[in-house]
């Protein structure tokens, strides 16, 4: 599998093999072949560079897909047009799929006449007509399986959600069950075990001033969510359905194989489809947007409720998506935190208006005596190459923060952790010869320990108080 990536700062010698790390030349393109499922290397091989690279390279732009679009047919002829069952007749074909529940769903007049509901299932692509019998595809069973068990290479993907009375799945489980029909019969019903599944929470409408009582969850996220796990769902492998698991203090929605996007361009990779049959009757039926926006909506749904951003896991042969019910920012790693930032500013930035000070108080819910703690959190991001300033010459509180892979302001250096720690350093020699301006570096805490030491100094005369005693 082949791919063009664009490499920063990267020469090479086609005829001596050798490539070197270039400050002065800015960007080479080379076709890569690669096997590994990720954004960035350390070791790769490609036809006109040496495969023994010892250090990273940085790319200018992490590519929108991690699979090859010419790349059609699943391992073992498990794509999703294969054909799973063959030589039946019409009332076999009927009572293998729900036909009604399609035609419901698709708001179709669900025709009496067996035939005629035959007629149309091959009208739709849904089944074949091979002679005097019918043939069902893959993606067919997946939709309108009756009992995805009855198919031997679906059985293992019928869809559990699994709920737990702790944090752990070593806690006592409270639900367990399994859904065998298809995506068509079992979605409304997942969705409404889930939706019933998760906690409540109490919210004051500042306009009206009324008690609100709401999913922990918006109900928009879990369909999104839910879209995507099955339209993404990996038909190559038998077993490995999707699973929702339910904690007391998040929701993880399991999937089988590989995104089909880098999760970095979940918001602005655009629609990736991975099965372009299942994906196109979805939209169809009104169960996908079709246009590549479902997880903007998810991440700009929860910033309006000011919840924690969904984590993603991606494993070996399956991706994790994770959402907390509630998680402080202060109980959230470098990691984690840097990741709220750049979702929020690639948010902002497909909005056209690129990430401030203020739009991420808004966004954490903090007030604005926390702003030297937000221009923190923009520099961490920044350092860890998540996201760049817009304009560089203005304040901590005004400055524009946009995606490190955009090309606004590709002339703009991102400051690193060195170039942060010399301001610091200048910054505190300068203020050295100015003892009052040292006050810039005193934090929230310090300055309290410091007003209550001068209020028990003047309650108490001349006694000195210890920092301990505070």
């Amino acid at each position: 599998m082949s791919a063009e990536w664009t490499i920063t700062g990267l020469t090479y010698d086609r005829d001596k093999a050798e490539r070197r790390v270039d400050g002065n030349n800015p960007q080479v393109s080379c076709p890569v072949l690669f096997s590994a499922q990720c954004a960035s290397f350390s070791c790769f091989m490609t036809s006109d560079i040496n495969p023994s690279m010892e250090r990273s390279l940085i790319w200018e732009k992490s590519p929108q897909s991690f699979l090859d679009t010419e790349e059609k047919e699943a391992p073992d002829g498990r794509n999703e047009r294969s054909i799973v069952a063959s030589a039946l007749s019409g009332p076999e074909v009927l009572e293998l799929l729900n036909a009604e529940s399609y035609l419901r769903l698709s708001r179709m007049e669900i025709a009496d006449n067996k035939e005629e509901q035959l007629r149309y299932l091959e009208k739709l692509g849904l089944i074949k007509k091979a002679g005097s019998t019918y043939q069902i595809p893959l993606f067919s069973v997946y939709l309108l399986a009756r009992n995805l068990s009855d198919f031997n290479r679906l059985a293992g993907k019928r869809v559990r959600i699994v709920s737990y009375g702790g944090n752990d799945n070593l806690a006592p489980v409270v639900f367990d069950k399994e859904f065998k029909e298809g995506i068509v019969e079992a979605f409304k019903s997942i969705y409404r075990e889930l939706n019933g599944l998760i906690p409540r929470r109490e919210r004051i409408d500042l306009e009206s001033g009324r008690r609100l009582v709401e999913l922990s969850i918006p109900q928009a996220v879990v369909r999104e969510l839910l879209s995507n796990a099955f339209a993404h769902q990996d038909l190559s492998s038998e077993g490995d359905g999707i699973v929702i698991e339910v904690f007391k203090n998040r929701v993880e929605i399991t999937n089988s194989g590989l995104p089909v996007l880098d999760p970095l361009h979940f918001l602005d990779g655009g629609p990736a489809i991975k099965n372009e049959k299942i994906f196109s009757e979805m939209k169809n039926l009104g169960l996908v947007d079709g246009q590549g926006h479902g997880w903007r909506k998810i991440v700009k749904e929860l910033e309006s409720r000011s919840l924690p951003v969904p984590e993603i896991k991606v494993r070996k042969n399956s991706i994790t998506v994770t959402l907390w019910f509630e998680k402080p920012l202060k109980l959230l790693s470098l990691d984690k935190r840097n990741w709220t930032v750049y979702l929020h500013t690639v948010l902002r930035y497909l909005l056209s208006e690129p990430a401030n000070n203020a739009s991420l108080r808004q966004r954490l819910n903090l007030p604005e005596s926390k702003s030297s703690t937000v221009s923190k959190l923009f520099r961490q991001a920044a350092e860890g190459g998540l996201v760049k300033p817009f304009d560089q010459h203005s304040s901590n509180k005004t400055k524009k923060y946009v995606p490190a892979w955009s090309q606004d302001s590709s002339r703009i250096p991102v400051k690193t952790k060195n170039f942060e720690k010399q301001k610091l350093e200048g910054e505190k020699a300068k203020n050295t010869q100015n003892p009052s301006s040292n006050k810039a570096f005193i934090d929230d805490e310090d300055e309290q320990l410091i007003q209550k030491a001068q209020q028990r100094l003047k309650e108490q005369g001349s006694i000195r108080v210890r920092i301990e005693d505070l």
